[in-house]
């Protein structure tokens, strides 16, 4: 029999009667109908909740934007012009030695050895060492230098990589290692623009970062007009602080070549430049933003034609006393330090003469690092291109060891920077069998204790790209 519906007499319940053997069932329909609104009504209130703990999650989680509800958010809100995404780390490289000054190779904490350099294009390039220490191939990183670019350790201990180009300071800091099979990146990574300052004429040359005392990255450049500015990564508001002009007859007497910073065993940021023949010393006490002419200032050699004419290279001894390095206006390296590493004051100059070539320095500064042993170590290219270099004696207070030879040509020194044993690796630029330029490598003998230097070895080819000098900037003639 069909279903039909029928009353029992109770006008507020209706029962529904289905045949089955044995006789006739009867069903309370509006005890169902209560259950399902109960469920229904049940399952809307779990919704909810879950729903609205997520939205309270990501809320909390979310950076603020500005943005206020309903508005477009607008492209890169959130990241603050010129200053690191907020990106997980992981996927990027950390550098190692962070306390060391930038400069165009660098260790990262893996112990590998990266390299950054500009192309004749202006693009700037990467190769490094991989997980079993070979050189990869030079990779394209995007991004555009008008002078050398150099590796620092920025924020949260990132290897961020620095460089002058269209006026303004480039910022990348999502550095991978790459394999190198192809010479062009497959994506683009991204680079920060910081505009130039106000009166700076647009920024020049090679920028120079070393971390302050709280591990915030202080950079600094040299203006068009020879004014020099500084500011500090991820302190957008802070914005570029010109350091002081000399107070003397010529108050507009601008740097003439590019700064360098470096963090002294007082947690003071000095600064160094060249101008007229002297180098200048600049001061920030710990936790200031405020540059002063340091009381004391380098100075120059008395005679005058041996005026210092080049940024001072800085290094830091084993007593944490500061020592400068420079080319004079005669083709030799002069050297001062400090008197005393508290009090910021300056001794003599001393001439150290030339290679025993005879030929005169190229006007660059020096490079300079510190040693296996603790010594300092300072290295100069001459006219000839070739390769010189000169060690503090530690077995007789305030000598230096004669100039030595690497012997081989290099047309550019490009860095100095120990490997993941602490040996020194030289990087150079020199000309292959074909005439391209290629970046030639030379590490001290892990065997030797009298820190003998391997031959020259041309371990990364430059397949006819890399700028023969990294530092030229189009101003000049290169």
């Amino acid at each position: 029999m069909p279903h039909e519906n029928k009353h029992t007499g109770d006008a507020d319940k209706l029962v529904q009667a289905d045949t089955v053997q044995g006789g006739v069932h009867f069903h309370d329909h509006r005890t169902r109908v209560r259950r399902r609104t109960w469920l229904v009504v049940l399952v809307c209130v779990l919704g909810l909740v879950t729903a609205s703990a997520v939205v309270l999650i990501r809320f909390q989680q979310a950076p603020s934007t500005g943005v206020a509800p309903g508005q477009a958010q607008p492209r890169g809100a959130g990241v603050p012009h010129g200053e690191e995404p907020a990106t997980s780390d992981e996927a990027f490289v950390r550098a190692g030695d962070c306390p060391a000054p930038a400069a165009p190779a660098r260790k990262s904490d893996q112990g590998r050895l990266f390299n950054f350099m500009r192309t004749n294009d202006d693009t700037v390039v990467q190769n490094n060492q991989t997980a079993d220490f070979e050189r990869s191939r030079w990779i394209g990183i995007g991004g555009r230098a008008q002078g050398q670019p150099v590796a620092a350790c920025g924020a949260n201990d990132r290897m961020v990589v620095l460089a002058i180009a269209e006026g303004e300071l480039k910022m990348h800091s999502e550095i991978t290692e790459h394999d190198g099979e192809s010479f062009n990146s497959p994506e683009a990574p991204r680079w920060n623009a910081v505009p130039a300052p106000r009166g700076s004429g647009g920024l020049v040359g090679v920028p120079a970062a070393v971390r302050d005392a709280q591990g915030a990255l202080a950079i600094v450049a040299k203006g068009n007009n020879g004014s020099v500015w500084e500011r500090r990564q991820n302190q957008p508001d802070a914005g570029w602080i010109e350091l002081p002009r000399p107070v003397d007859d010529d108050p507009a007497i601008p740097a003439e070549d590019d700064p360098s910073i470096v963090l002294d065993s007082e947690n003071r940021l000095r600064v160094f430049t060249a101008a007229r023949g002297e180098a200048r010393a600049y001061t920030q006490e710990p936790g200031s933003r405020t540059w002063q002419r340091s009381a004391d200032q380098p100075g120059t050699i008395d005679d005058p034609a041996s005026d210092i004419r080049t940024t001072p290279s800085v290094s830091q001894d084993g007593s944490g006393c500061l020592h400068l390095f420079a080319v004079t206006g005669t083709g030799t390296i002069a050297r001062t330090k400090e008197n005393d590493c508290s009090d910021a004051t300056w001794g003599d100059w001393t001439d150290m003469g030339m290679g025993h070539s005879g030929n005169r320095f190229v006007q660059e500064s020096p490079i300079t690092t510190r040693g296996p042993d603790d010594d300092i170590v300072v290295f100069a290219v001459d006219s000839a291109h070739e390769l010189f270099e000169s060690r503090q004696d530690l077995g007789a207070e305030g000598e230096w060891k004669p100039w030595t030879t690497h012997d081989d040509v290099v047309q550019h020194l490009v860095a100095v920077t120990p490997d993941i044993q602490d040996k020194l690796v030289a990087h150079g630029l020199g000309a292959d069998d074909d005439g391209n330029v290629s970046l030639w490598v030379q590490n001290q003998d892990p065997e030797s204790e009298a820190g003998d230097w391997t031959e020259w070895s041309r371990r990364i080819s430059g397949a006819g790209v890399l700028h023969s000098d990294p530092n030229c900037i189009p101003q000049e003639e290169c």
